[in-house]
């Protein structure tokens, strides 16, 4: 396999995504934390129904059944970093005496380089329909997909879990995927894996408008991954 790419790689983390299909898979490489691992029932009269919990009495919050957070936003449209909120809850806390919130939150990539996650300057209380057991929230700034773990801190308390962040192609893209009956599918195939030893996430390989501009050329194949998007030109081997 010969290829020429419109793009200079670099190298990242993560992990590859069947060619032609969404991610939706956890890599074995990263532990999520799941519900069943950590069961915890929050203490009446705190929301108890509907979510996934972790944590004590002292400190909990909901996670994910899946152990993934997929298609989280941008804060602003110039803005790379990814943005999620997180809802905790601590047994007594009382917004009137403490406001805002002793609670900090950190997080670190597990799977590769990266910086640290980012919070809002302090977190705020909140509640829905009972203001005497209330939340706390804070908002977070995620630099890149991949592995990481959150960790909350309160009044002594630690309480870390670990998720898997990802951004799946769309519905509209996919309709664009990479057949097994592509001429060049194979080597689509060895291309991605060779990105995954060099720490891509490939989101997933969709076909190219560029099948047909060198002479000889075998086919072409658009990457889209965590560090940009590149067609790859797939000429024969001399």
């Amino acid at each position: 396999m010969r290829l020429l790419t419109q793009a200079v790689l670099t190298t990242a983390c993560a992990v590859l995504m069947p060619v032609g299909s969404q991610a939706s898979e956890v890599p074995d490489t990263c532990p999520v934390t799941k519900p069943s691992d950590h069961p915890f029932t929050p203490p009446a009269p705190y929301p108890s129904v509907g979510s996934s919990w972790i944590g004590s009495e002292k400190l909990w919050t909901n996670v994910t059944a899946d152990g993934i957070w997929n298609g989280l936003p941008h804060y602003t449209a110039d803005d790379s970093r990814f943005r999620q909120k997180l809802f905790w809850w601590s047994e007594g806390y009382d917004w009137r005496s403490e406001n805002p919130p002793e609670l900090t939150v950190t997080g670190e990539r597990l799977d590769g380089p990266a910086p640290h996650i980012t919070a809002d300057e302090h977190a705020n209380a909140g509640w829905t329909n009972d203001r005497e057991h209330p939340f706390m929230v804070t908002g977070i700034f995620i630099p890149t997909l991949g592995c990481w773990r959150i960790t909350g801190r309160y009044k002594g308390e630690e309480l870390s879990y670990v998720v898997w962040v990802l951004q799946e192609c769309s519905s509209n893209e996919l309709l664009a995927s990479m057949k097994p009956d592509d001429p060049t599918y194979a080597d689509s195939i060895n291309l991605a894996n060779m990105l995954l030893d060099r720490g891509f996430i490939v989101k997933c390989v969709l076909q190219s408008k560029m099948v047909d501009t060198f002479e000889g050329q075998t086919g072409a194949a658009v990457f889209k991954t965590d560090h940009g998007d590149f067609d790859a030109l797939f000429l024969p081997t001399p």
